[in-house]
């Protein structure tokens, strides 16, 4: 985690190329040696590379688990374009299907702060 600097905390994200944003967290009560959590975004409508409209993503990450316990920093950086759509981005933070975690950012033109 330490690659990751907390620069503001807030819920309100400026949509500027290069700006990154996202959360760490610390999961306590596990049984096995690794555990894979996944990453869901639902986003405001972008266009992506073949034409269609995407509203959401989603990524998997496998942690080690150390007495029970794992943690590290996801996130998204603005890096084309069709990232910069404002308007309300819920992350949402599972394994196995059960959902640890919900947050809802909302991400702002930059004149709008």
């Amino acid at each position: 985690m330490s690659s990751f600097r907390l620069i503001q905390q807030t819920d309100r994200i400026p949509a500027e190329m290069g700006r990154s944003f996202g959360y760490c967290f610390l999961i306590r009560g596990l049984t096995s040696y690794s555990v894979v959590i996944r990453q869901e975004v639902e986003h405001p409508p972008w266009t992506q590379a073949d034409g269609t409209l995407g509203t959401e993503y989603s990524h998997e990450d496998t942690f080690k688990v150390l007495n029970g316990r794992t943690n590290g920093c996801l996130g998204h950086t603005f890096d084309e374009p069709k990232d910069l759509v404002s308007g309300v981005w819920r992350v949402r933070l599972s394994i196995a299907g059960n959902t640890l975690a919900v947050k809802e950012l909302v991400i702002v033109r930059p004149d709008d702060l």
